[in-house]
């Protein structure tokens, strides 16, 4: 998916977090991969597949395990929690603007300030906390970096307590 969204930034010139169409994307690539002929084609044993994602991809790792019973399993590695940094654009906008302003790869037309907008109107819904009641019953591997968590306080961290990852007997 990684070259997808590449040429996704290149042919539009623009992208935000919902435009990216993210978890929409991983549900349409699992569903290509699970399809009987492209799983015997790709020697894909469709009935055990699992997810992996690392930044915004452990985002959409998080929400697609949340929403697809059928996946065996996930890891995210230093994902972000981006409706933890949502809520915190409701209550302090220009400290996410200026978070935002200041990462590397902000796509071609994109803002910090309108990234801190989106991320302000979907805080809820995008949030760990939010998922967690879904993923508290499957197998999820959470990784993440001392230096994300120094450099994003709005990361998967939280997630590795054990009432969001405990798995019931």
């Amino acid at each position: 998916m990684d070259r997808h969204h590449r040429k996704t930034i290149e042919l539009l010139g623009s992208l935000a977090i919902s435009d990216s169409r993210k978890p929409e994307d991983a549900a349409a690539t699992l569903s290509f991969i699970r399809s009987p002929e492209n799983a015997k084609r790709l020697s894909i044993d469709a009935t055990r597949v699992a997810l992996g994602g690392h930044s915004m991809g452990g985002w959409v790792t998080a929400e697609t395990l949340a929403h697809d019973s059928n996946l065996l399993g996930a890891v995210i590695i230093s994902a972000g929690d981006f409706g933890a940094i949502g809520l915190r654009a409701q209550q302090n906008r220009e400290a996410v603007i200026a978070a935002m302003s200041g990462q590397q790869r902000i796509p071609c037309g994109v803002t910090g300030e309108s990234m801190a907008n989106e991320l302000k109107d979907h805080g809820k819904d995008w949030s760990f906390k939010t998922l967690a009641p879904e993923l508290i019953h499957r197998n999820l591997l959470v990784l993440y970096s001392n230096d994300f968590v120094r450099l994003i306080p709005w990361n998967s961290s939280k997630m590795s307590r054990p009432q969001v990852v405990r798995r019931s007997p």
